[in-house]
């Protein structure tokens, strides 16, 4: 792994000056970033970031100057003077996996392990300098090539949080990126448009959405029961409610995206007495599970309280009390 490493650093040096030599900055930057205000914008106030290196990983491997012309790789690869180990390594950039990445653990000087959020993947990445770094649950937009039987990376764009990732998904989305598994790599320079959100002052606080792109706004309903016992034996019959404990969860099969797991949360449900009182995050939520809990034998509709979660509370009164 280090020799290929240390190969690695040599000819991306060496592709990067052959690269700079060839092609025009001006127009790759407005392609990756949007606009020429823009690039001037990220390339100064994001340097620690170092938004440079992620423009030209992805001008080298996928920027076309028409759409039936080649990349700077694909026409390197084709040259009679490409080496063996050049070859194999260029080949791994044109094959890489780009995709959004959550660190779902770091593994101190030796590696990171990760979960694609598009596709649900999980893959071990063999990275020394980047597993020393403080990113525990960040969301990564990376290029991930696979070298012998190893995986190398390159950052792709910013590092996103779990506040961000849900607006950088939609913002991807909104400009057309195909989002199933693999698809992310068509229109990889969409991914040069996240810098935004790493912007100082970047103003996309919590434009909080749950599972199903709903807004936040939690919602706590009261319902009245002529017999618990009754209620309490249909919700039992229920597959899509389980008991946990005290609570019954409301749930569906398949896990949250983004996210992981087999199934959605959707609801509580708490029986306290005479009533039976359900705690959602949406409205739409809400209006979808009273349309099923009226139909409980002896149920019936009393009270809803609502409230939003927005940009002008402050974000720690967003957060789970520890």
């Amino acid at each position: 792994m280090d020799e290929w490493k240390l190969a690695d650093n040599v000819v991306t040096g060496r592709l990067l000056a052959e690269f700079m030599d060839c092609e025009s900055p001006a127009r790759i930057q407005v392609r990756y970033f949007g606009s020429p205000a823009r690039a001037s914008e990220v390339l100064d106030k994001c340097r620690g970031l170092q938004p440079g290196a992620c423009l030209l990983e992805w001008a080298m491997a996928d920027f076309r100057t028409s759409p039936k012309a080649k990349t700077f790789l694909e026409r390197r690869l084709e040259q009679p003077s490409t080496t063996p180990v050049e070859r194999a390594l260029i080949q791994a950039r044109l094959d890489a996996r780009l995709s959004i990445y959550r660190v779902l653990a770091v593994h101190a000087k030796v590696s990171l392990d990760l979960e694609d959020i598009l596709s649900g993947e999980r893959t071990t990445l063999q990275e020394r300098s980047l597993s020393t770094c403080d990113i525990g649950h960040c969301f990564l937009p990376l290029r991930l090539t696979r070298v012998g039987s190893w995986d190398f990376c390159a950052f792709a764009g910013p590092p996103l949080t779990s506040f961000t990732v849900g607006p950088a998904l939609e913002l991807l989305q909104r400009r057309g990126a195909d989002l199933s598994s693999g698809g992310l790599r068509r229109k990889a320079h969409l991914v040069g448009r996240l810098w935004e959100f790493a912007l100082p002052g970047h103003e996309h606080l919590p434009r909080l959405h749950n599972t199903d792109g709903d807004p936040m706004e939690f919602q706590k309903a009261t319902f009245r029961m002529a017999d618990s016992a009754a209620a309490q034996h249909a919700l039992e019959a229920r597959e899509d409610v389980v008991r946990d404990e005290e609570l019954w969860v409301w749930q569906r099969p398949g896990g949250p995206v983004p996210g992981f797991g087999e199934t959605t949360l959707l609801g509580r449900i708490e029986l306290l007495g005479d009533r039976l009182v359900l705690e959602v995050n949406s409205v739409r939520r809400l209006l979808a599970a009273r349309r099923w809990i009226e139909r409980l034998p002896g149920v019936r509709f009393e009270t809803a309280t609502a409230r939003a979660l927005d940009a002008e509370r402050p974000l720690d009164d967003t957060l789970a009390g520890k």
